[in-house]
């Protein structure tokens, strides 16, 4: 049965199989890691964006146009005025992002 099971953990996925398993957190962490140019080891969901990351004002743009693309949804300009820290951000995207993705 080990044997099995380290075989199963081996197969390679496929690029279906591998996004539906990627969850909301890790999707935000990626998309602002390749956003900002920086690992994504350097973020955790207490980074504030300018303080911690070094988002700049354009930064902070290109982040929110990323995200609605990625998650296809609008967020308005008084919510983006609230979302300081990646925590923020995933907390506005929990509440509004269609139940279809994995959390």
């Amino acid at each position: 049965m080990q044997h099995g099971l380290a075989y199963m953990l081996e197969q390679p996925k496929t690029k279906s199989t591998a996004n539906k398993e990627i969850t909301m957190k890790d999707r935000l962490i990626r998309l602002i890691a390749q956003s900002m140019g920086i690992d994504e080891m350097d973020i955790d969901m207490k980074s504030n964006f300018m303080n911690d990351l070094g988002a700049d004002s354009l930064d902070t743009v290109e982040i929110i146009i990323e995200l609605e693309d990625e998650f296809g949804i609008e967020i308005p300009d008084d919510e983006v005025e609230k979302l300081f820290t990646v925590a923020d951000v995933y907390n506005y995207l929990d509440n509004n992002v269609d139940d279809s993705v994995i959390r």
